[in-house]
């Protein structure tokens, strides 16, 4: 009973005793510190900083639970793109088609929904979540190999010894060093063109229609 007790003090006290190895619930901290650095910038208006404040214990656990199951995530995405590439292309459409049997009522929306998301860029999608993983892996290596850097020698990570606004700045250098600008640009805008158009045949009926007519322009 004393054992429970004592480990139900701790896990009061450190919310990250419980989850993940050392070094992840170490992680944890540093993302918490960094976003209460954040909030404490001058030019974060009011109600950010108690945001920030509030949901920095919750963006640790996040960053946690993101570094625990990404190498799953990366694992599943790689397969289930292969298996795409493998499958024929009639059978991709017949599985398409079956798809949109299930719709029911929102039977017209779904193919124009669909319909659009291919010709705005739904070919690219895959394309460009890869280039975000392949970016996301390079922060990844980049952020491990820095918190274990001890450049004065004493045996405790640097990362551990700066201040909250220092370990910001050097995180956010990291990450710039570490990824590809121009292929993020690329990737996002990839995406924000393939699900913007989704949305609007979704609320506008002309382009619904227009959208409609296209689809079937392709198969004449």
């Amino acid at each position: 009973a004393e054992f429970v007790s004592l480990r139900q003090r701790t896990a009061a006290s450190n919310p990250y005793a419980s989850l993940g190895s050392v070094s992840q619930r170490q992680e944890a901290k540093r993302i918490e510190k960094m976003c209460s650095a954040l909030a404490e910038h001058d030019k974060m208006p009011p109600w950010a900083k108690n945001l920030l404040q509030q949901l920095a214990p919750f963006l640790g656990m996040l960053a946690q639970l993101v570094d625990q199951i990404g190498p799953y995530v990366g694992q599943a995405f790689t397969m289930a793109y292969a298996f795409y590439t493998w499958l024929p292309g009639h059978i991709i459409t017949a599985i398409y088609g079956v798809a949109l049997c299930f719709f029911g009522g929102h039977f017209p929306s779904a193919i124009a929904a669909l319909e659009t998301f291919r010709i705005s860029g739904g070919d690219r999608v895959m394309s460009c979540l890869k280039d975000l993983w392949t970016d996301f892996q390079a922060v990844r290596i980049a952020n491990a190999e820095d918190n274990k850097k001890d450049d004065d020698g004493d045996g405790v990570a640097d990362v551990d010894q700066v201040s909250r606004k220092e370990l910001l700045s050097r995180k956010i250098g990291l990450i710039l060093r570490s990824v590809n600008p121009d292929r993020i640009m690329t990737a996002f805008g990839g995406l924000a063109q393939a699900f913007s158009g989704v949305l609007v045949i979704l609320k506008v009926q002309f382009a619904r229609t227009i959208s409609l007519a296209v689809s079937i322009s392709d198969c004449l």
